[in-house]
């Protein structure tokens, strides 16, 4: 991974954000960043900040450019690290190596049945999946993945979001826990790998297929979310 990367996915989780305070967000990418802004503070304090500039540019009315562009945009989207919010829903099913899943609410407003009755599914060796809903072409998903595996390469023809529920894991574009969100596009050509300590349970999103890049492409894609 390198700090462009890093640059870059968090560029795409702000234009989720930015999308999101705007109400243009399609219900389960805007479900995702309504759990992910249950578990972390700075981004609540991202979306409070360009809301209030928001509307202070409207009620201004005078359409006056903004002086040193640079610096105001940069104090407003810089990033504190901080603790993340205790989520509304309590604690389930124990992930491997780690502590009970703590569902943000968001999340469990998704799901039908508790976190511990879900019916999960099988696939890949070492990965659970559960298909929560589709709309339009988008599909939101959880995954439950052993610790220390390896989710198989791929792109994606559109747009995936990922937040991590519990545990974590590392691609190109950085490592991510518990409240973190990594995007991936058509730019992004990436080979998950979670961390040895503790399984991974994220919820998913993506709104076009994946496309597999590796040499076993054939024989894992019926697993892997399609629309």
């Amino acid at each position: 991974m390198t700090d462009e990367n890093l640059i870059a996915n968090r560029d795409r989780v702000e234009m989720l954000l930015a999308q999101y305070a705007s109400g243009s967000l399609s219900p389960f990418f805007g479900a995702l960043i309504e759990a992910h802004l249950e578990m972390r503070e700075d981004s609540q304090r991202w979306i409070e900040t360009v809301e209030a500039c928001c509307g202070a540019i409207l009620d201004s009315g005078d359409g006056v450019p903004l002086r040193d562009r640079d610096k105001t945009l940069e104090s407003i989207f810089a990033r504190d690290d901080a603790e993340s919010v205790v989520a509304k829903a309590g604690a389930s099913k124990k992930p491997e190596g780690g502590s009970a899943v703590v569902l943000p609410a968001s999340v469990q407003q998704l799901l039908d049945c508790p976190f511990e009755d879900i019916p999960w599914k099988s696939g890949l060796p070492g990965m659970k999946t559960y298909r929560i809903a589709k709309d339009n072409g988008t599909h939101a998903s959880l995954y439950w993945i052993k610790a220390g595996h390896t989710i198989p390469a791929h792109t994606h023809e559109g747009l995936e979001a990922t937040l991590v529920l519990s545990g974590g894991f590392a691609d190109v574009n950085g490592h991510f826990v518990r409240g973190d969100i990594a995007i991936s596009d058509a730019t992004v050509d990436h080979k998950p790998v979670v961390d040895a300590d503790e399984d991974c349970v994220c919820l998913v999103v993506v709104d076009a297929p994946l496309r597999l890049t590796g040499p076993i492409g054939r024989l894992i894609s019926p697993f892997l979310p399609k629309n």
